[in-house]
């Protein structure tokens, strides 16, 4: 009775450990696309809503790859688009993403795989 009393705490030990490796393994990974690109998400961060902002390519900043909290249907929130070759730019600037003429809302580009908008 006194060994497994002895045992019992490294027992405990060991157990956690192996539930921390088991758990940290199971990582999401990133979407891909199906060329193989991965898919970022941008957050809209403009000083203001205006077509001229929305227009900016460098208002959309933060790629990640887990979806972004946007709710609604006015205002302009995050960009989904696809990314090939590694690291994320900093912003969309340098990819393929086109604009509504008048609304700056993103609508194109063969790079741009969804819009969200927030109320």
């Amino acid at each position: 009775m006194n060994k497994i009393a002895k045992l019992l705490p490294l027992c405990g030990f060991v157990i956690a450990v192996a539930l921390v490796v088991l758990t940290s393994s199971f990582k999401t990974a990133p979407k891909k696309t199906h060329s193989g690109a991965t898919l970022y998400y941008y957050t809209y961060t403009g000083p203001d809503q205006s077509p001229a902002q929305r227009k900016l390519g460098t208002n959309y900043t933060n790629p990640q790859t887990s979806q972004v909290a946007c709710d609604g249907s006015v205002n302009e929130c995050a960009v989904e688009v696809s990314v090939s070759g590694g690291t994320p730019p900093a912003n969309i600037s340098g990819l393929s993403v086109t604009h509504d003429p008048t609304t700056g809302i993103p609508n194109g580009g063969s790079d741009l795989q969804q819009n969200f908008l927030e109320d």
